[in-house]
């Protein structure tokens, strides 16, 4: 074999090592991007979650306007907060799971409670 040739080969396989390089790092940004995305609506949700779970404990704070007799408004207030609680988390499972986060079981689970919770 000629040094030339050698010379050849060992470009192109540093070439494609390199291409290959740069081809697993684009992959991994690709990943990154989509657990940010996750990360950062889970964070807003949590936020969320903290404004709803103070008007769960303390019932006056919320302004909902339901039409119900002063004794029943206090639990009906809470109890309709707490249900959008649960939906926020479910917002966090469906969103996870729309961008591969969560696997297809665990999310039939958080369908199944869902579905109950509906009934």
């Amino acid at each position: 074999m000629h040094v030339t040739t050698l010379q050849m080969i060992f470009t192109a396989v540093s070439s494609l090592a390199v291409a290959g390089g740069l081809l697993y790092a684009a992959l991994q940004f690709r990943g990154w991007r989509t657990v940010q995305y996750v990360a950062n609506l889970s964070k807003l949700v949590e936020l969320q979650l903290q404004l709803r779970k103070m008007v769960v404990d303390d019932p006056t704070l919320a302004s909902v306007g339901l039409a119900l007799p002063a004794e029943n408004q206090r639990e009906e207030t809470r109890g309709y907060y707490y249900n959008l609680m649960q939906l926020s988390l479910f917002e966090i499972a469906w969103f996870s799971h729309q961008h591969g986060q969560l696997s297809e079981d665990y999310f039939a689970s958080w369908v199944a409670n869902m579905s109950a919770i509906t009934k």
